[in-house]
């Protein structure tokens, strides 16, 4: 489970249950702190989060047994499923797997059907490489600004059309946000209009709404960088 803390009017995380108590037994978040995790109508007291952590966590852990996907193929819509049975099932009955990537899958979170090939992660589990864009793991920090609001969460891929990251609290599909990246891997802070394609338990995906051409190049040679670095270690 994932935990978010508002602080003077920031919201930081995702935080683990065990990162976010250990930082509360450590006084790093303040009394005032307020928490946002699964299940919660809205950010409560670090008083009540204790509280109700065990319940909390109980009623997770059933859900996330309930985790349901569904695919369409050939207009028919197969599921639901676990995201493992889905990697499992598409991994073994389809041998062509261009036909896999261009195949739709829903779940909960998302704003609609979406191809597969939107899916970083799940293409990387699935052993396939096709995209519009190419993508390579990334590691910073990402600001969102939505509503007048601050929200800190971390990267995890990034292309020229777009970001994974954490997900985060109260912004959903279809919302259009400010963004600014903070990582080693670039010469400079990336700033740009970004628009959330979905979201689930596991990612938030963004597509990027205006990119100037400076920081396209900086993450086009980012990814460039990392491709030829996995190509040297492949042919090692």
């Amino acid at each position: 489970m994932k935990w978010f803390v508002f602080n003077d009017s920031r919201i930081e995380g995702p935080y683990s249950t065990e990162s976010l108590l250990r930082r509360i037994d450590a006084q790093e978040v303040p009394r005032e702190g307020l928490i946002w995790g699964p299940l919660q109508t809205g950010w409560k007291s670090i008083e009540w989060w204790k509280q109700s952590l065990p319940h909390l966590k109980a009623v997770h852990s059933e859900i996330s047994r309930d985790d349901q996907w569904f695919y369409a193929r050939n207009g028919r819509r197969v599921g639901p499923m676990t995201r493992g049975e889905l990697i499992t099932q598409l991994g073994s009955s389809y041998e062509d797997k261009e036909s896999v990537a261009k195949m739709l899958v829903w779940t909960k979170g998302f704003k609609k059907w979406t191809p597969i090939t939107e899916l970083h992660d799940l293409m990387n589990d699935l052993g396939i490489d096709q995209r519009k864009h190419p993508r390579a793991r990334a590691h910073g920090k990402v600001i969102l600004t939505f509503q007048d609001q601050t929200f800190i969460s971390t990267m995890k891929t990034i292309s020229e059309g777009g970001l994974g990251i954490e997900p985060l609290p109260m912004i959903y599909a279809g919302e259009e946000v400010q963004i600014s990246i903070e990582s080693k891997d670039f010469d400079s802070t990336i700033t740009a209009k970004a628009e959330v394609r979905y979201v689930n338990s596991h990612n938030m995906g963004l597509q990027f709404k205006a990119l100037n051409s400076e920081n396209k190049a900086n993450i086009v040679t980012y990814i460039k960088s990392k491709m030829e670095a996995q190509t040297q270690k492949s042919a090692a």
